[in-house]
């Protein structure tokens, strides 16, 4: 059976428009890249409002070995689109290894010069048709199916990756929003490359992936890294710098919300008392209970610490009660001891003591704490959970009665 043409491009406007919102986004790409005409067409689709909003992931992952570029569209919630970008030695040999061109019919090993609009010069797909898979459960976001085209090329695969990537954010008219970084067996130059390639503009979330103890070799590249991000939510730090690795994280460029280390053995209790993120998150710290005691006593003598939250695990068992000293009064479980009004109602006492259990797959988790009222009206909750992971949250000063507790995954890890 032979399929005729379809007349695609010779369609009234508005019938063309209804036709590319119904396309997947592989399939955007391949039709712009037929021409500058094409391309000028899904740029304009692309950009009416409704379908610039639709973008709720645009993500890049770069290691030594390939990069991935990942998109998710809220017409297709539970569906992930990926650029899997290799590094192809032979692909100038794979004169053989022919690909079609997609919506053109034109048969090629590479993007050459003299099709299309050249925004993938020299890098070559071997199929339209993508890969498809369905997503374990091990994913951080539950989805359905993942489907994946894979992009080899024989020049740089960090380039390729800037190039794929900036065609894509002009063609879907967005930037990116969350990028992860593994630059193990990447050189110092290679790492700052990446940095000053990636970070040209703040994104939302960073992940820094490197999980084995580093040479001096590899500090200075973490120290670049660390120092040239520009983080504003969340940063994902699983490094696990050398014992002696230091950091000044005063000359940070930006300051993240929310700092999430995996390793922090090497952080100092002076930087805990200096660091200006909301939300700091220590696991595998060399701190003891006599650190946690010291920040306590001084956020009762009238010190407020720059971030809201902190948590720590330690480096030895923690008895929280050993931790404060005063009287203080038993709140009984399920009383609305997360409530204002209950630690208020309670003054001039300032120690309100609470035991909360939360059940899990495996065994319940115990929590044990402190709601502790200052003199100026302040409440911070203070917190160990199986004797492990400390808890340190400055509540709000605002109308809302309700307090707030934090969970991390650490907690689970350890059971």
């Amino acid at each position: 059976m032979v399929l005729s043409k379809f007349p695609l491009l010779k369609l009234p406007k508005v019938a063309l428009n209804d036709i590319l919102k119904l396309f997947t986004p592989f399939e955007i790409v391949s039709l712009s890249l037929c021409s500058n005409y094409t391309k000028s067409i899904c740029k304009t689709i692309r950009a009416v409002t409704q379908c610039k909003e639709t973008l709720s992931c645009f993500d890049v992952s770069i290691s030594y070995y390939e990069s991935i570029i990942r998109l998710r569209f809220t017409h297709f919630p539970l569906d992930e689109w990926s650029f899997h970008l290799l590094k192809e030695q032979r692909l100038e040999k794979l004169i053989s290894h022919k690909f079609c061109l997609f919506f053109r019919g034109i048969k090629r090993t590479v993007f050459p010069k003299n099709v299309g609009n050249n925004a993938l010069e020299n890098l070559m797909l071997p199929s339209w048709n993508p890969t498809g898979n369905t997503i374990s459960e091990d994913s951080d976001v539950v989805l359905d199916h993942s489907y994946c085209l894979k992009i080899y090329a024989c020049e740089n695969v960090l380039s390729a990756t800037k190039k794929v990537y900036s065609y894509l954010s002009d063609i879907f008219h967005v930037k990116m929003k969350h990028f992860s970084f593994d630059y193990r067996h990447l050189s110092i130059e290679k790492s700052q490359l990446v940095m000053d390639s990636f970070f040209q503009q703040p994104i939302q979330r960073f992940k820094l992936s490197e999980e084995n103890t580093i040479d001096a070799f590899k500090s200075d590249a973490l120290i670049y890294i660390l120092q040239s991000q520009k983080t504003t939510s969340f940063f994902d730090l699983y490094e696990n710098p050398s014992p002696g690795f230091t950091c000044d994280f005063e000359q940070m460029e930006t300051v993240p919300e929310l700092m999430d280390f995996s390793y922090s053995h090497w952080i100092t209790f002076k930087q805990i008392l200096k660091l200006k993120n909301e939300n700091l998150w220590f696991s595998r710290s060399n701190f003891l209970q006599t650190d946690f005691e010291i920040l306590i006593k001084k956020w009762r003598d009238g010190w407020t610490p720059n971030w809201k939250s902190l948590l720590i695990e330690f480096n030895e068992d923690v008895n929280i009660d050993t931790c404060v000293s005063g009287y203080f009064i038993q709140l009984p479980p399920n009383s609305g001891h997360w409530n204002k009004t209950t630690v208020y109602r309670n003054f001039p006492i300032e120690l309100n003591r609470f035991i909360m259990r939360y059940k899990t797959a495996k065994e319940p988790i115990n929590f044990i704490g402190y709601h502790i009222l200052r003199s100026d009206g302040r409440i911070a909750t203070i917190a160990v959970d199986n004797n492990k992971i400390g808890w340190f949250q400055i509540q709000s000063d605002d109308k809302d009665q309700q307090m707030v507790f934090g969970f991390h995954p650490r907690v689970f890890d350890l059971l």
